[in-house]
């Protein structure tokens, strides 16, 4: 997101779209830079109201928060006590939370 941001903020400041592409390992394409531009708004205002990490590649949020928070805190807490998990148990996990 913070790479996007910059992205958008050096073109816009006058930087050619070539020379801001090779700022980053590998290259971006000129398509690339032309979908990210076309969202640049969405991106400042996101980067800049601070809905989003800098560490988050896409803008998109959970459908739904909530079961979201829940089911990332119960994957902590497992991890936390060195459980390994297995699919089948990560597959029914948001069910079981859903449902209570």
């Amino acid at each position: 997101m913070e790479e996007k941001y910059k992205l958008v903020k050096a073109i816009k400041d006058g930087e050619k779209n070539t020379v801001a592409a090779k700022r980053f390992d590998p290259p971006l394409s000129q398509s690339t830079i032309s979908t990210i531009m076309k969202k640049k708004g969405e991106i400042i205002s996101a980067y800049e109201g601070g809905f989003f990490t800098d560490k988050r590649k896409k803008m998109k949020q959970a459908t739904f928060p909530d079961l979201d928070k829940a089911l990332s805190e119960w994957f902590r807490k497992i991890r936390g006590m060195n459980i390994q998990l297995v699919e089948r148990c990560c597959k029914k996990k948001p069910c079981i939370l859903h449902n209570s």
